[in-house]
């Protein structure tokens, strides 16, 4: 009787969806174990590993071992879950939150005078890198016998940009904050023209006949739309805002700033408008901090919520990254049939040529 309500309760946990509950848990449990031994500065100087490249190999390491072995559990069946989770809903769940943090943080003053280079960066320069990106592919890696189309969806994956670690070095450097602004504006930009760029060549890849007129059609209605829609919101965000600065109630305050972005995306994207939610997004967020930010009862508390969301989402991404890999590489050698021995001295070999250079070192 005990195994079957054993067998019962996991057969349970697995159908309603309460390995992704558990895997958020432990994934911030790991998140947070991995921040406070990384804040010791003698190990950041002696393993100098980022945060998230930390939760990526763990990550992998998890996926590597649940995918390999089937081992693991219900630990391995928490990292599967998600894993597995269709890839609109990961892009609905994760990205706005992150989008519209990085325009709290954008400095509006700076960016409206550095605008219009920012603009001719993230549209003209995004395609310029798509075109450049795809000759390149299609020049070097011939033997996978590509079309233009295929190797031009693949620039377009490559034209969007991180400033997270450039601008961070900018910081310490002492550059102009005006060059940092523009890099991290253009950035913000550039994840929704790349993105723009992306969903376009797949319509032209899924599409049998091809047509000028039709690739100008899309993409005007996903940029340009996208970006209409995204105002739009903003305005009616501003003014439930100035509605409620009287009022000075923070729980609304913060509940509106929290499902805007998360509502805009889902309009733009899922509802059948056919609009860029990536860029719906970002224009809601530019706006917001133009004009709402006047309005905002609570800057402090804002700012607090979003930075915890944030590490929230950036733990969860990274971590369901590595899994993916893990997973990934493991299916890799099996298909290559790479034995045990084999594999046992790969690592013995790799082992020996870090100890020798390491040897080296010394003397």
């Amino acid at each position: 009787y005990q195994r079957r309500v054993r067998g019962t309760a996991g057969h349970a946990m697995s159908d309603t969806g309460q390995n992704g509950v558990f895997f958020i848990c432990l994934a911030v449990f790991v998140g947070l174990l991995v921040r406070l031994l990384w804040s010791w500065d003698a190990l950041q100087k002696f393993v100098p590993i980022p945060y998230t490249v930390v939760l990526f190999i763990i990550g992998a390491v998890w996926g590597y071992l649940y995918k390999d072995h089937g081992g693991l559990d219900e630990f391995g069946a928490a990292e599967h879950t998600f894993a597995s989770l269709d890839p609109h809903v990961f892009l609905m769940v994760f990205l706005p939150p992150l989008l519209f943090e990085s325009g709290l943080n954008l400095n509006v003053h700076i960016f409206g005078r550095l605008s219009g280079q920012a603009v001719l960066l993230a549209g003209p320069g995004v395609l310029i890198t798509m075109f450049v990106a795809g000759c390149f592919i299609k020049a070097v890696f011939e033997t996978y016998h590509w079309g233009w189309d295929v190797c031009f969806l693949f620039g377009a994956m490559a034209a969007a940009t991180d400033p997270v670690a450039v601008v961070a070095l900018l910081g310490e450097l002492g550059a102009p904050e005006s060059l940092g602004v523009l890099i991290e504006g253009e950035s913000l930009l550039n994840d929704g023209s790349a993105f723009v760029a992306f969903l376009v060549m797949i319509d032209v890849i899924n599409t049998s006949n091809v047509d000028a007129g039709n690739v100008f059609e899309s993409f005007a209605q996903l940029a340009i739309g996208g970006m209409a829609f995204g105002l739009f919101m903003g305005w009616v965000t501003t003014w439930i805002l100035r509605f409620n600065y009287t009022r000075g109630d923070s729980l609304i305050e913060l509940g509106v700033l929290f499902t805007v972005p998360y509502f805009t995306f889902w309009c733009a994207e899922g509802s059948g408008l056919g609009l860029s939610g990536v860029l719906a997004v970002v224009c809601l967020t530019i706006y917001c901090k133009a004009f709402a930010h006047f309005h905002i009862y609570d800057q402090h508390q804002l700012h607090t919520l979003y930075s915890f969301v944030c590490w929230l989402v950036n733990t969860l991404v990274f971590t369901i990254s590595g899994g993916l890999f893990g997973e990934f590489i493991t299916e890799w050698l099996s298909l290559i049939h790479i034995s045990e021995p084999t594999r046992l001295l790969s690592i013995s070999y790799a082992v020996f040529c870090l100890k020798k250079k390491k040897q080296e070192r010394v003397k």
